[in-house]
């Protein structure tokens, strides 16, 4: 017996691609919608089909997509201070690129969460994302004694895991003295797996 997980990845006509082949078959497609003009009769609309097939191509083969991403402090929307690359390949070799963005400090900063921001701004950020992946399987999260999980699977562990490695290993990269600084990381990623 197979599990749901298992044979959908059976079928997944994108399995075998890798980032390259994956970029010139959404090209390739958005190449053909855009040159086949808009056609009255057909009932469907390519505005919606080809950026779900995006969606879904990134989502099969751990590609990453550029998006904007939002960040809010109290729900009103924040420039982040810095749009951070993070790309590792996981245990079983699969390659994935997303992106952490970050803001520091509240609707007013301090002058020491101002240094942290250029800081952040300024780092070289260079293979932050393979030291993330390794931080996170290393220091596996499970459940506590007395904690009791919803949905308790080698997944939403994995995601947890990675999730909160993402500020240290981050904040490591900062100059000592800013290491700790900020009061405040307001954060956003597009970081959703695999992890495995």
């Amino acid at each position: 017996m197979h599990s749901a997980d298992e044979e959908l990845t059976a079928i997944d006509p994108a399995r075998h691609l890798d980032d390259e082949s994956a970029t010139r078959l959404v090209r390739a497609a958005w190449v053909r919608a855009a040159s086949a003009g808009p056609s009255r009769s057909s009932r469907y609309d390519w505005r919606v089909f080809v950026p779900a097939g995006l969606a879904a191509v990134a989502v099969t083969t751990g590609a990453a997509i550029a998006a904007p991403v939002w960040l809010g402090i109290n729900g009103v929307h924040v420039e982040p201070d810095a749009q951070i690359p993070v790309s590792y390949t996981t245990l079983s070799g699969v390659e994935v690129s997303c992106t952490w963005a970050v803001h520091i400090g509240d609707a007013e900063r301090t002058p020491l969460e101002e240094r942290v921001a250029e800081a952040l701004a300024a780092t070289d950020w260079d293979g932050v994302g393979q030291d993330i992946y390794d931080q996170a399987i290393a220091n596996p999260r499970v459940p506590q004694p007395g904690e009791t999980w919803a949905v308790d699977t080698q997944e939403v562990r994995d995601a947890i895991s990675f999730k909160l490695a993402i500020l240290p290993v981050m904040e490591r990269r900062l100059p000592a003295e800013l290491q700790g600084a900020a009061s405040h990381w307001g954060s956003t990623d597009t970081c959703t797996g695999p992890f495995r």
